[in-house]
C-alpha cells in the first residue's frame, strides 16, 4: 500500500511509474538475494570465524551507504560485539536504529519495490530487528559495567515496543515484554539498586500473569518469583515480601543475603531464516495509447493508458540505470 502524501508531484510520479514497475518485475532477479551476494560473510559467521566475517564485511564498505546500509550496520554491530569491541558495536547499532527511525520513504521507489524486487528500495529493517538492536546495545553496556546506559536502552526498548503495540489493532496483540523488565531488574540488581530491581521484577511478573498466561499459556518462572521476593526483602518492603510469599505458596522461603558473584547466562540460539525472493514475468504489448502487462500462466493482465503522458514521461518507461 502506498499512502498519499498530498503532494501532487509525488502522485504524478507514482502514476508515471506504475507501468515501469511491471516492466522491471524480474529484471533484478538475476542479482540474487542478499544472503547469496554475501555468501562468504555468512559462511564465515556460521562456522565461527568471526574475525574473518568482520574482514569480509568491512571489505564491502560501499554497502555502508545506499540500499544495504541498515544490514551493513547491523552485521558490523553484531560481529564487533562478539569480538568484544562493545563501543564500536554500539556505534553501528545506533546508526542502524537511527536509519530505520529517520528513513524518508521515496514513494516512487517504494511502489516499485512492492511489484518488482525488494532490493530496489533501501531496506530499513523490520520491527523485531529494531527491538533486537536496542537489546544488543543494552547487553554491550552491561559487559562494560555501564549499567546506567544499559537501562537507558532497556527503556528505549520498552517505549519502542509500546509504539509498535499502538500500531496494530488486534485484541490479542503482543503489548508488553516480560523479558525487558526482567532484564532491567537484573541490571538494577547488579548495580545494587534493589528497590528499582523489585519494581522491574514486579512488572515482569504482572505481564506474565496478566498477558503471557492468556497469549502463550506461559506463567511466571520460579526464578522470577525468587528474584521478586529477594529484592522485596533487600528493599525493606516487608509487607510486599509477605504478600508475595503467600501468593507464591512459598511459606518457608527465607532470604539469605549472599553478595558472592553470580552468573546470569543469556543463551542466543540459532539464526533467523533467510528471506527468499519471488517474482513474476510480464510480457508487455502496446496497442495505440495502451500498454498491456500480461502473464498468461497466471491469467493476469494489467492495462495502462499512456495517452495522457508527454514524450518525456513516455521515455521514463524504461529501467533506471
Amino acid at each position: 500500500m502506498v499512502r498519499s502524501t498530498g503532494d501532487q508531484e509525488t502522485r504524478t510520479q507514482l502514476k508515471r511509474f506504475v507501468s515501469l514497475t511491471f516492466v522491471l518485475c524480474c529484471s533484478a532477479c538475476g542479482s540474487g538475494t542478499y544472503y547469496q551476494s554475501n555468501l562468504s560473510f555468512n559462511q564465515e559467521f556460521e562456522t565461527g570465524d568471526i574475525q574473518g566475517a568482520l574482514n569480509t564485511l568491512q571489505a564491502k564498505s560501499s554497502e555502508a551507504h545506499g540500499n544495504k546500509a541498515f544490514l551493513y550496520d547491523v552485521n558490523n554491530g553484531l560481529v564487533l560485539s562478539m569480538l568484544g569491541r562493545y563501543g564500536e558495536s554500539n556505534d553501528y547499532f545506533e546508526k542502524a536504529y537511527i536509519f530505520g527511525e529517520d528513513y524518508r520513504t521515496n514513494y516512487l521507489y517504494e511502489a516499485a519495490s512492492y511489484l518488482t524486487n525488494p532490493a530496489f528500495t533501501a531496506y530499513r529493517g523490520e520491527d523485531h530487528e529494531h527491538l533486537m538492536l536496542l537489546y544488543y546495545k543494552a547487553l554491550n553496556y552491561v559487559k562494560q559495567n555501564n549499567f546506567d546506559d544499559a537501562l537507558v536502552e532497556c527503556r528505549r526498548l520498552n517505549i519502542r515496543l509500546q509504539q509498535l503495540s499502538d500500531r496494530y489493532g488486534s485484541d490479542n496483540k503482543y503489548r508488553e515484554d516480560a523479558f525487558i523488565h526482567l532484564m532491567m531488574g537484573v541490571i538494577y540488581e547488579a548495580g545494587k539498586d534493589y528497590n528499582n530491581a523489585f519494581i522491574a521484577y514486579r512488572n515482569a511478573y504482572n505481564i506474565y500473569t496478566n498477558s503471557f498466561q492468556d497469549l502463550f499459556h506461559l506463567g511466571p518462572p520460579q526464578q522470577l518469583k525468587i528474584d521478586l521476593l529477594r529484592t522485596a526483602w533487600r528493599s525493606g518492603l516487608i509487607d510486599e515480601f509477605n504478600q508475595y510469599k503467600e501468593e507464591f505458596n512459598m511459606p518457608d522461603y527465607k532470604c539469605e543475603i549472599n553478595d558472592q558473584p553470580e552468573l546470569i547466562f543469556f543463551w542466543h540460539n540459532g539464526l533467523s531464516p533467510v528471506k527468499m525472493e519471488w517474482g513474476i514475468n510480464f510480457a508487455v504489448n502496446r496497442r495505440d495509447n495502451w500498454l498491456y502487462f500480461s502473464n498468461n500462466n497466471m491469467q493476469m493482465m494489467f492495462p495502462f493508458n499512456i495517452g495522457g503522458f508527454n514524450d518525456h514521461d513516455r521515455n521514463n518507461l524504461r529501467e533506471p540505470s
